[in-house]
C-alpha cells in the first residue's frame, strides 16, 4: 500500500496504489474491518531497521517523518499503522547498533502521539528475532504504554513480509512460559499484558507436539515431517 522514500525520509503511498487504496478501504470498513498501515519490515521496499535508527537519532527528521505519518493516515482515513522496527536484532546485517532504547521509545512516541490524538489505532509489533533478544535492552515498552494499543507477538511463520519472529509457538505451555517471562521483567506487566495481542496462522500446522490431544493453538495435527513437507510444500521444514 505504501512504501519509504528515502529521500524524503516519508512514508508515502505507492503510486499504483492511489485508485485502489480507498476503494479497498471502503470495503473493509463495510464489513467491519480494520486496517493498519505497516511500518517497516526487513524489505528495503518497505523500511529496514537502519532506516528507523536513522531518523529515530534525528529529532527533525522524526518529527517531519511523524507529521508526514499522520498526515497519510488521516487523508486516506486509515484506521492506524503497526510499527514493527525489527530491533535490537535483525537480519542480514541491516541494523545501525548505536541506537538505544531511548530513542526507540521516544520515536514510537512522536509517531503515535498525534495518530492517538486523531482516535487512530497504533500497534508496536515485538519484532526483534526473540523475545530473549527484544529483553536483553530492558524494559521500554512501559514507558510507551500510554500511546500504544496492542503489542503484537506474531508466531515465526513463512511470511516474509513482517518476518514476525517473537518466538512463541502453538504449544500452550511453552506460550504461558513466554507469558511469565515478560511478565517478570515488563515493570507496568500487568497494563501491559492486557494489550499483547498472539498473532497466528491459522493453516499453521503444530507439528511440534507428539500428542495430538495435547493442548495447542492451531487447526491440525500433523505426525511427521514427511507430512508436512506434503501438505505445506517447503523445501525445507525446521521442526521444534
Amino acid at each position: 500500500m505504501a512504501t519509504f522514500n528515502k529521500s524524503t525520509n516519508l512514508i508515502e503511498m505507492r503510486p499504483e496504489s492511489l485508485q485502489a487504496v480507498p476503494l479497498f478501504l471502503r470495503e473493509a470498513k463495510r464489513y467491519g474491518i480494520k486496517v493498519t498501515l505497516a511500518i517497516g519490515s526487513s524489505d528495503d521496499y518497505i523500511m529496514q531497521p537502519k532506516d528507523f535508527t536513522r531518523i529515530a537519532m534525528n529529532n527533525e527528521l522524526t518529527t517531519k517523518f511523524a507529521q508526514g505519518l499522520a498526515k497519510l493516515v488521516n487523508n486516506f482515513n486509515i484506521d492506524g499503522i503497526t510499527i514493527s522496527w525489527m530491533w535490537p536484532g535483525c537480519p542480514e546485517g541491516n541494523c545501525i547498533k548505536d541506537v538505544g532504547k531511548r530513542h526507540v521509545s521516544a520515536f514510537v512516541r512522536a509517531v503515535a502521539t498525534p495518530l492517538k490524538e486523531a482516535s487512530k489505532t497504533v500497534i508496536y509489533h515485538m519484532n526483534g528475532v526473540n523475545v530473549n533478544i527484544i529483553m536483553a535492552t530492558g524494559d521500554y515498552f512501559s514507558d510507551i504504554l500510554d500511546v500504544v494499543d496492542y503489542f503484537l507477538l506474531q508466531a515465526q511463520t513463512q511470511n516474509n513480509y513482517l518476518l514476525g519472529i517473537t518466538k512463541f509457538n502453538f504449544n500452550l505451555n511453552e506460550t504461558k512460559e513466554l507469558i511469565g517471562d515478560l511478565q517478570r521483567k515488563i515493570k507496568k506487566s500487568d497494563e501491559f499484558l492486557r494489550k499483547i495481542i498472539l498473532n497466528t496462522d491459522p493453516y499453521y500446522y503444530s507439528y511440534e507436539l507428539t500428542n495430538p490431544k495435547e493442548g495447542k493453538i492451531g487447526t491440525e495435527y500433523v505426525k511427521t515431517s514427511k507430512e508436512i513437507k506434503e501438505r505445506i510444500g517447503m523445501s525445507e521444514v525446521r521442526a521444534h
